[in-house]
């Protein structure tokens, strides 16, 4: 029954996930190795915030495969994507900021700081941001359902009126083989009514 509300192939979704969790681990060791055979400040800067914001990215990544596995879902129970397409945004746009922090503290020389422009800006609009992405998600949906609508609308006029062909087809060759069986009694009649001819 639940299977009727699932729009894509889940094991293909969950593979694709686990693919994404694995390069990800893959590349979070590979940061911590290269200080063994890469000596730069940067770098070690960059090894750093990755191994602070793990359990973000870790989040990150879970939220995406949430929003996935949601998005996968048919009318109605895809209703509940927009709001979780909504969240997941707002995380992102936590991850980014926290990167322009990061981004900060090592180009010290930098005359801008990213992280106060956007900052303000971000935090003080999440709410509008959410309900925005929301809206925009809902929007999506039911405009994909009037489509779909008409779309199915007009494959079934199509095959309504293929159907109709094939009947009055199927029609006329019964007139036409009644017509012919009619006319061979006919001539069997006639036949039937001549005189024989005697020698």
């Amino acid at each position: 029954m639940v299977a009727n509300f699932i729009t894509v192939d889940l094991k293909k979704l969950i593979k694709k996930k686990a693919i994404e969790l694995i390069v990800l681990v893959i590349i979070i060791l590979g940061l911590n190795i290269a200080p063994t055979f890469i000596e730069n400040q940067i770098l070690s800067n960059i090894i750093v915030f990755v191994n602070q914001n793990i359990p973000f990215i870790l989040l990150l990544w879970l939220m995406g495969a949430i929003n996935d596995a949601s998005a996968s879902l048919s009318f109605p129970l895809e209703l509940i994507s927009p709001p979780i397409n909504g969240a997941n945004s707002i995380i992102i746009i936590m991850f980014i900021l926290k990167i322009f922090k990061f981004i900060d503290t090592i180009m010290l020389d930098f005359s801008i700081s990213l992280y106060d422009l956007f900052n303000p800006f971000t935090s003080k609009y999440y709410t509008h941001i959410f309900v925005v992405i929301m809206l925009f998600g809902y929007g999506q949906i039911f405009l994909n359902r009037i489509f779909k609508k008409h779309k199915q609308r007009k494959e079934k006029k199509k095959t309504d009126k293929i159907i109709e062909e094939e009947e009055e087809e199927k029609e006329k060759k019964e007139i036409d083989n009644t017509n012919i069986d009619k006319k061979d009694n006919d001539l069997d009649s006639t036949d039937s009514k001549k005189p024989s001819s005697t020698d």
